[in-house]
């Protein structure tokens, strides 16, 4: 093998700064809207909880619902940046800067990969911690309870490390429970490998795309599942089915769910980097899709 073509973390430095050097603006406007969306939703969640009274009871309430909302914009949006992979070959133009650059295919996969998870990460909880104190100004304008000065962000990291705690204490450790939490967590990361698949492979408004194509996928099989159940119940019965399928336990088809989604995510990142290895000047024969 020759030395070029051995994977360099110097090379993967370099191509990631030159990505955020020639993207600074687009990267900074990211973060104004996700600060701006933030503030927005904290200044509204304040005036809210300000008509029901302010006390200390809302003051919890008001936490925990920004712990959520944040989530699920933490969610949204993961899903959303990573799917921006292939924008480095949007236009003929990109497409020829981008393969001309002085690293290996593999370099330029995972430079775009930590830019589009790592680094919406950190502008995420840049812009948390922001908007969390762009707050502060603001509250004195609404009738709120001193327990509403506390920090968002602190709040943010508690709650998890107390459930984590409370789990290991626990010495009636629910197996299935943390199956089924461990099932969550693979099919978040599959589901993620799925956006960044459609990335790859579509270089053009691929988050709309992908998730149509998601909607589409998950429609037929709720409805081949439901008409397997039906199938089983006509021709096989229920006395049947609880015969020879009561052996299966909850724990069976998280483990077997989560096994599936782990496979399928590496699967899905092969994949990616196929597409981004193959990428060429012309663009590819299904790019009308």
């Amino acid at each position: 093998m020759r030395q070029n073509d051995r994977f360099s973390v110097s090379r993967l430095v370099g191509v990631m700064k030159r990505d955020v050097m020639e993207n600074k603006r687009n990267y900074l406007y990211n973060w104004l809207a996700m600060y701006a969306t933030l503030v927005v939703t904290f200044v509204l969640e304040m005036w809210i909880f300000s008509l029901e009274g302010g006390d200390t009871d809302d003051a919890e309430s008001f936490f925990t619902t920004c712990n959520i909302v944040f989530q699920v914009f933490l969610g949204i949006g993961s899903l959303l940046y990573v799917s921006q992979m292939g924008e480095v070959f949007s236009t003929q133009e990109k497409r020829i800067h981008y393969l001309m650059l002085p690293a290996t295919t593999g370099e330029k996969f995972v430079g775009r990969l930590l830019l589009k998870t790592v680094g919406f990460l950190v502008l995420a909880f840049v812009a948390l911690l922001a908007a969390d104190l762009s707050r502060y100004p603001i509250m004195p304008l609404f009738p709120l309870s001193d327990e509403f000065y506390a920090s968002i962000v602190a709040q943010l990291f508690d709650n998890p490390f107390n459930l984590i705690l409370i789990g290991i204490q626990n010495t009636n450790f629910d197996f299935m429970l943390f199956w089924f939490f461990a099932m969550l967590v693979t099919f978040s990361i599959w589901e993620h490998s799925v956006f960044l698949l459609g990335g790859c492979f579509w270089y053009k408004k691929a988050f709309v795309k992908t998730f149509g194509i998601v909607v589409l996928a998950c429609t037929v099989l709720v409805i081949l599942l439901v008409q397997l159940a039906l199938f089983g119940e006509n021709h096989f019965g229920v006395e049947w089915m609880e015969a020879h399928l009561g052996w299966i336990t909850p724990d069976h088809v998280f483990v077997t769910m989560m096994v599936f989604n782990v496979l399928f995510t590496v699967l899905n990142y092969w994949l990616g980097y196929r597409l981004m290895s193959r990428a060429q000047v012309i663009k590819h024969r299904f790019g009308w899709l």
